[in-house]
Parts: structure tokens; C-alpha cells; sequence
């Protein structure tokens, strides 16, 4: 990463590092954040710009601007993003952008280290889904992770493709 200056952005003054990656299979990729000079370093803008190895005109690459419009304190020294506007592009082979969608998240509710319960993180999967857990080197296809005949020791054949959607 590297700073490139120092740059006023929406009345504060920033400094604003960039991060280039080049990869033949995968493209250039350039992210660009902007971080107050205030000594808290939080961040104000992150620009993401992608451009495949393989293009497939029109659209050879994406750009997209994350802006914390509105930041918020929720406990002590505790400064998050109040109002996030994400806004993406496609670019053509000429780096023009061309706009896809924008959206903003806002969060009203915030609570910092609340006690949540184990069950807030079970998930019961369908009968046949296959789901890998990487933390244990084990997948299982349906069923509860107790049940010790869902264990598998490697990935279902592809000719099984599961029922549901597919998992990325």
C-alpha cells in the first residue's frame, strides 16, 4: 500500500492510500481508501476498481465507491458508519463508467458486545444440501452437524448436485 498525498474530502482532510494488484488470471485491481489525518485513521471513502483478465465487452471491469456518509459514536471510542452509500459501475474498454445501482444502508440500531445466544447461530440445511465446513476439514450433506452418518469425508461426486440453490 501507498500513500499517495493528502486530499480534503468532504471537508476533512484525508490521507489517501492506494493498493495495486496485478494477476494474469485474475486482472488488475486497485483499491484506493481515503482515512482521516485527524490521528483516528477511520476510513471515509474506499474506491474498488476491477478489471478482468479475460474482459467480455462491453463491460471489461467494475468500479465501486463505498462513502460513510454519516458516522456515529455507540460506546466508548466505538465509531461506525452511520450511513453507508455503495454505489457501483461497469466500465467499458474506454475506462468510461457506466452506472448499475446505488444503495444506501443506514443503521438506526446498534448495540456493542450484546449477549447473543448459541442458537442465534444454528443453521439447519435441507436434506441433501452439501455444506462444507473449512474449520474442520469435514462437509456434510443435510442434517444437523451432531449427526455423526451426515459426515463425509469429501465432497459429494459432481453427477449429485444438490436441490436447492447453489452455495458459492
Amino acid at each position: 500500500m501507498t500513500l499517495v498525498g493528502q486530499e480534503e474530502l468532504r471537508g476533512k482532510n484525508c490521507h489517501k492510500l492506494v493498493r495495486r494488484i496485478e494477476d494474469p488470471k485474475r486482472g488488475r485491481h486497485t483499491r484506493t481508501y481515503w482515512l482521516l489525518a485527524d490521528g483516528s485513521y477511520r476510513m471515509v471513502r474506499l474506491e474498488i476498481e476491477s478489471m478482468s483478465a479475460h474482459p467480455r465487452p462491453p463491460r471489461i471491469g467494475a468500479r465501486i465507491i463505498v462513502t460513510a456518509e454519516e458516522v456515529a459514536e455507540y460506546g466508548d471510542g466505538i465509531v461506525l458508519p452511520k450511513v453507508t452509500k455503495v454505489e457501483r459501475y461497469a466500465l467499458s474498454k474506454d475506462m468510461k463508467p457506466w452506472w448499475i445501482d446505488t444503495v444506501v444502508f443506514s443503521m438506526d440500531q446498534v448495540r456493542v458486545n450484546a449477549e447473543l445466544g448459541d442458537e442465534l447461530f444454528v443453521l439447519d440445511f435441507p436434506i441433501g444440501s452439501f455444506v462444507s465446513d473449512d474449520t474442520r476439514t469435514a462437509a456434510y450433506v443435510g442434517g444437523r452437524l451432531d449427526e455423526a452418518e451426515t459426515r463425509v469425508s469429501r465432497p459429494p461426486p459432481r453427477e449429485l448436485e444438490p436441490s436447492g440453490p447453489p452455495w458459492r
